[in-house]
């Protein structure tokens, strides 16, 4: 390859959330703190993830003219937990990823941009050999099954980092690792007749070329290294470099330095979170695309600095010094690993730096001792079912990957078990497997990074901690529960609401916790009541319904059913009775019990339930009605009793909505019967008071809502809407107006802008669509309001980008293209004379 510079530039975004997922249920949970989005991954997948696959480029005007997929131009890794849940959660941006990644590739021998990960993100230095072995194995397994290759470097989690795991690096394969500068003791030019050692600690190393780190004394016993500039990297993750392009592209400039003799290459590599750019600092993966646009225009410059990734610059450059760095130790503690199991005194800044970290220790310890509780088991039960246990164990990420489809697991039990195994030696296989899922996961460094235990990150390594002793405890004599407690009874939380680490176990591991009757009691919920959002939070387990009726009375309802329930993770499937009364308000009532008989109870059928419940069905036979319910579970049932307040707390919320529905669809029935008759006289009211009382806002509020649900309302079934009415509602101020009347406008006109602009693909008429987005955001605009136009700008790109789309438009529908585009922010002139069109 001809050289046309000696000055490379790689950024590196290390993008990764630690797993959210609730343990039992193996979906996200509402997080209030990330609203207005559901979740904290939803929010940053908006803000950071999916802007950096389509970043705005934009001209002197403020307008755009391109889209960038900054994925081709960064060195890149995902944590695996968080690429698996965006694979599900937005298609078009993972693959948006997977695409830059093989596009860089070709463009770079061969060579790609993306990095693999330790796993679940652990402190290697502070896990046992057999953790880091299946972390390198799990990660780099999980990578080849999204990127259809296998990598060639891995990011550890924190930079932590000793020789035991570089060696373990070495050994699966890897070809390098990435530092940070503070984590280097010395330097030497590699070779026979090499020098003595320089020391170069306090981060006097130079980044700007890769090293070789010998963690033995074979002439192959090492792994290459890169140490990233950490003065630009803090820079742009603390100190607002990302502010704007040139800004950026400055300071990178000057990180090079003065050429090396002889005009020896000079790499400048950073690396911070990826969710830098976007996330941390609005609009920074614009600033990403300017830079990255910047150097291409300057590429066949003879001094141009060329953008290239971690692989690629190795194999034009191997190193010519060795280095050796200081053992357990990380870029963000500056005590090494201690961080992640002491009060070493880094924190962030929690209860105004007045709190301590002692609870660190012992949850290490804790945790520590669980993981060796849990592996005894492992090997003693498991080494029943399996040859070899721990490598079964390695071998597992292949049904994780799948998503636990049955055949996969069936595949892969075939290929580790010693012999068949029966349905419930089937099951216990695989609960061994999942408590060793569950022990790795408790290990996520998150849990120890910030100030409190009683905070989100160790609440949730502690209930995989929950949910891996409730998936061994049958199989042990050790009380897994008490032993761990005496970790949590010396834990003294910096939150007075707590005494001991007992009380966060108790308040906030122990309720988030799910059996199967407490399952099936939300799944007759969501019949009861036909709220589907409830199930649709499950995706473990699967429901089937074998059967359901209900019955209504005079304000007293009774429903009965009989579910299935279907854990494909434990290759498991138990049914359960359900019943539940509700009398009203949230007096709610539930009844499960474990019903495994092959048909349904005799009595399952509205008329023989009926005749047992008697002809009146009120709230002043409830008690009666109850008593009835108690005795329709066999002897051998044990029910048990539930309320409102026992479902899951996202799930009371819709539940609880879903009620509160009624009564506001009768309140606003009323409200409008009243608009109507009195309506000059309130118009003339609105019109003459400059601060109407909150009685007639309201009122006003609830008409303008229900004019804007009937106009945008056929929308969603592919026909016109009615823009002159939807002018006319929007420019009466008395209607919609107030900051807190937009809420219902945003939700259904960006429904509606969504849709629409996504329908373009597919319209049979192109006219009528274009003139309809066009004039819809002609009058938001007039009118003030703001939508998100990401998703309809990505769209209209696409589109002005297809020639077959091009082909299909006569030349009006061309110009009505062409002007969306100029509504939508394009410099549309700039975009065609990009593609040619």
């Amino acid at each position: 390859m001809k050289l046309i510079s000696s000055r490379y530039l790689i950024i590196h975004g290390h993008f990764y959330q630690p797993p959210r997922e609730n343990p039992w249920i193996a979906t996200i949970e509402p997080q209030e703190s990330a609203a207005p989005f559901a979740d904290w991954n939803r929010r940053i997948n908006s803000e950071c993830y999916a802007p950096n696959a389509s970043s705005r480029l934009l001209d002197e005007n403020a307008l755009i003219t391109q889209l960038i997929n900054n994925y081709k131009h960064l060195s890149f890794n995902f944590g695996p937990t968080l690429f698996s849940w965006l694979s599900q959660a937005d298609p078009e941006t993972y693959q948006a990823i997977i695409k830059a990644d093989n596009q860089a590739a070709k463009t770079k021998n061969g060579h790609g941009p993306a990095l693999a990960q330790v796993y679940n993100h652990i402190i290697m230095p502070l896990a046992n050999t057999r953790d880091r072995l299946t972390q390198i194995r799990w990660g780099l397994f999980d990578f080849e099954h999204h990127f259809g290759r296998r990598p060639e470097g891995l990011w550890l989690a924190e930079t932590a980092v000793d020789l035991e795991t570089l060696k373990m690096m070495t050994e699966e394969g890897l070809k390098f690792t990435v530092l940070s500068q503070e984590q280097t003791k010395a330097v030497r030019p590699l070779g026979s007749d090499a020098g003595a050692w320089k020391d170069v600690s306090g981060g006097k190393i130079d980044p700007r070329e890769p090293y070789r780190i010998f963690w033995g004394k074979g002439p192959k016993d090492y792994l290459d290294v890169f140490f990233y500039d950490g003065p630009v990297s803090r820079a742009i993750a603390f100190e607002n470099l990302l502010r704007d392009g040139p800004t950026l592209l400055q300071r990178i400039e000057q990180a090079f330095g003065d050429k090396k003799e002889d005009d020896i290459p000079r790499l400048v590599n950073l690396a911070t979170d990826g969710e830098s750019y976007g996330h941390h600092f609005q609009f920074g993966e614009m600033a990403l695309s300017w830079l990255f646009e910047t150097l291409k225009t300057r590429s066949k410059n003879p001094d141009s600095i060329q953008l290239t990734n971690y692989g690629h610059y190795l194999s034009l450059f191997p190193p010519v010094q060795e280095v050796r760095i200081f053992e357990n130790s990380s870029w963000s503690c500056c005590h090494g690993v201690e961080r992640w199991r002491s009060n070493c005194g880094c924190n962030t800044g929690g209860g105004g730096n007045r709190w301590n970290q002692k609870w660190r220790g012992p949850l290490r310890k804790g945790l520590n001792w669980l993981r060796d509780q849990l592996a005894d088991t492992f090997e003693t039960v498991g080494g029943r079912y399996f040859e070899d246990p721990w490598r079964t164990r390695d071998e597992y990420i292949r049904v994780i990957t799948s998503n636990y489809e049955p055949n996969a697991q069936s595949t892969f039990l075939v290929a580790q078990a010693r012999s068949p195994l029966s349905g419930e030696e089937r099951t216990e296989a695989l609960s061994l497997l999942e408590a060793q899922l569950m022990s790795l996961f408790m290990f996520t460094s998150c849990g120890w990074f910030f100030d409190e235990i009683s905070n989100l990150e160790p609440v949730q390594n502690l209930r995989y901690a929950l949910r891996a002793i409730e998936l061994s405890q049958k199989l042990t004599e050790q009380n897994l529960q008490t032993g761990l407690n005496k970790y949590l009874d010396i834990i003294i939380p910096n939150n007075p609401d707590f005494r001991t680490g007992r009380d966060i176990w108790r308040l906030r591991v122990k309720n988030g916790s799910l059996n199967n009757r407490l399952i099936a009691a939300h799944w007759i919920v969501s019949n009861f009541f036909n709220v589907p959002q409830i199930i649709d939070l499950f995706s473990v387990p699967r429901f089937t319904n074998r059967g359901l009726i209900l019955i209504n009375g005079e304000g007293l309802k009774v429903t009965a059913g009989l579910v299935e329930l279907t854990d494909d993770r434990l290759s498991r499937k138990n049914s359960f009775l359900c019943l539940a009364l509700y009398s009203g308000g949230i007096h709610l009532a539930i009844l499960t019990g474990e019903y495994n008989q092959p048909e349904p109870p005799a009595w399952l059928n509205q008329s023989d339930l009926r005749k047992i419940l008697g002809e009146h069905l009120t709230p002043a036979t409830a008690l009666n009605i109850w008593n009835r319910l108690l005795q329709l579970f066999p002897p051998e049932t044990s029910a048990t009793r539930f309320v409102l307040e026992d479902l899951l707390p996202s799930c009371q919320v819709k539940l609880l909505a879903k009620l509160a529905i009624g009564v506001s669809n009768e309140l606003k029935s009323q409200t409008e019967d009243l608009f109507h008759r009195h309506q000059d006289l309130l118009l003339m009211n609105r019109a003459s008071s400059s601060t109407p009382k909150w009685e007639e806002a309201f009122i006003f509020r609830v008409i303008g809502e229900l004019e804007l649900q009937r106009i945008l309302k056929p929308a969603h079934f592919g026909r016109p809407i009615d823009i002159e009415a939807l002018s006319t509602l929007l420019s009466r101020k008395g209607l919609i107006g107030q900051a807190q009347d937009r809420t219902c406008l945003g939700e259904m006109g960006q429904g509606f802008l969504d849709s629409a602009s996504q329908a373009l693909t597919t319209t049979m008429n192109p006219r009528r669509l274009l003139m309809e987005i066009q004039n819809f955001l002609k009058i938001i605009k007039q009118e003030g309001f703001q939508l998100d136009l990401r998703q309809s700008q990505n769209n209209w790109y696409a589109e002005a980008r297809n020639p077959i789309f091009n082909q299909r438009l006569n030349p009006e529908e061309q110009q009505l293209m062409d002007a969306l585009g100029l509504i939508l922010g394009f410099n549309v002139q700039a975009v065609r004379a990009e593609t040619g069109l």
